[in-house]
């Protein structure tokens, strides 16, 4: 979902790279980086409900892991980027290189991961046992 969103703004980020355009670069990566804040708080809550466990409260976990990932992926994606860090790729094929990088990692992460959504089990499993017992007592 990320990837679909910002995808186009990347690529405009890359081209602008490719021929050394600043402004591209600029409002590309600004842009791609402003549609795909949102996605944070989508991730977080992905983890809260993956990790669910009646009683515990894991959102403050959940949360600061969902940023951590972030920052190691931004700091990657900044060493990857600065010039002469990746001798084997020229300076207008690093964007390109980030881009399919991006792409199979989205991709792989989309389609191998099959969650179980513990909260909605458990609340539906509530609400089933609350329905069955006030049924019960009338």
């Amino acid at each position: 979902m990320l990837l679909g969103i910002s995808s186009p703004f990347i690529v405009a980020a890359a081209i602008g790279w490719a021929y050394d355009n600043q402004y591209a670069v600029y409002a590309g990566l600004g842009l791609s980086a402003f549609s795909s804040f949102g996605i944070i708080s989508l991730c977080v809550e992905f983890g809260i409900e993956i990790t669910f466990k009646p009683g515990m409260n894991l959102g403050g976990t959940v949360g600061g892991v969902v940023q951590l990932a972030g920052n190691v992926i931004g700091a990657a994606i900044i060493i990857i980027a600065t010039p002469g860090i990746m001798p084997l790729l020229a300076p207008t094929e690093t964007p390109i290189f980030l881009l399919t990088l991006m792409t199979i990692g989205g991709l792989l992460l989309t389609l191998t991961i099959n969650p179980v959504y513990r909260r909605q089990t458990f609340e539906r499993l509530n609400s089933e046992i609350s329905d069955a017992l006030s049924v019960a007592y009338t």
